[in-house]
């Protein structure tokens, strides 16, 4: 995040909007998995499974988070994969946060 400079009031909002996205005790959970866990991208099942969720609270969490761009989706036939979109200034952000604590 030091190297992002917002250049508008819109950037701003944006990034606002990005980091309410994650302010949410369960979808902090599965951010800070996914920023742990050292693999570029894990399965709804995978995310689920580890942190003991209901399936479907998880998928819910993640389709927040990929509409707010801290995400990115790849399926694979009946499989759905997840993995950080580091582009993001806000997930970067948050990745940073997380790993340093």
């Amino acid at each position: 995040m030091k190297n992002y400079i917002a250049k508008s009031r819109y950037d701003v909002i944006e990034l606002a909007e990005m980091i309410k996205s994650i302010a949410h005790p369960e979808r902090l959970q599965i951010l800070n998995f996914m920023c742990n866990c050292g693999s570029d991208k894990l399965s709804v099942k995978n995310i689920y499974e580890t942190l003991k969720m209901e399936q479907p609270i998880v998928s819910r969490h993640l389709g927040i988070m990929k509409r707010a761009g801290l995400l990115k989706k790849e399926v694979d036939g009946r499989s759905t994969y997840y993995h950080l979109n580091l582009e993001n200034p806000a997930c970067s952000y948050a990745r940073e946060c997380l790993l340093n604590n």
